[in-house]
């Protein structure tokens, strides 16, 4: 009989140890869907900001040749006006 509760006894001992082992494997998984997780929240911030950026980018040009046509037909009125001076 103790061979037979010998080999019971192992047969334990070999379970925990491999319960130990899931129990560590499950934690290991369970890090790294936490850092994937994490990693496309910093994706999802990364390309927010590249919008944001796009975005402002294209508004800052918009203001820009805006600027430029109004500072050109202020020019042209300009040009106009002292043409009507002369003329008076």
């Amino acid at each position: 009989m103790t061979d037979m509760d010998n080999r019971e006894q192992n047969y334990i001992q070999e379970i925990h140890t491999l319960e130990r082992h899931i129990d560590h494997l499950t934690h290991q998984l369970e890090m790294a869907h936490k850092a994937l997780r994490e990693v496309n929240d910093e994706k999802e911030a990364i390309i927010s900001d590249i919008n944001n950026h796009r975005n402002l980018s294209y508004s800052l040009e918009m203001n820009k040749e805006d600027l430029q046509r109004h500072a050109s037909q202020v020019e042209h009125d300009n040009k106009y006006l002292k043409q009507q001076m002369k003329d008076i």
